[in-house]
């Protein structure tokens, strides 16, 4: 199936400030993770399933709500 390249997703209530992130996607239990090139910990709040980017260096952008939840816009795989 390979590594999906880009997701968008449709209207997002907007909240806390708006963010771009890079790190590692790591999914755990019911929710994916992104471990960001700063060692923080952000937990990642989506519509649609992340599992395609499980173990998979990502570029997010949403909304963050509190100080570890991104309410996703935006995701793809980092070229990098």
């Amino acid at each position: 199936m390979g590594i999906p390249k880009i997701f968008t997703f449709g209207p997002v209530m907007t909240g806390g400030p708006y963010r771009r992130l890079t790190g590692m996607l790591r999914s755990s239990g019911r929710s994916s993770i992104l471990e960001t090139d700063e060692g923080d910990l952000i937990r990642l709040a989506s519509p649609e399933e992340l599992s395609g980017f499980d173990a998979t260096r990502v570029i997010v952008e949403g909304h963050l709500s509190g100080t570890d939840l991104l309410k996703l816009v935006w995701i793809g795989a980092a070229t990098d």
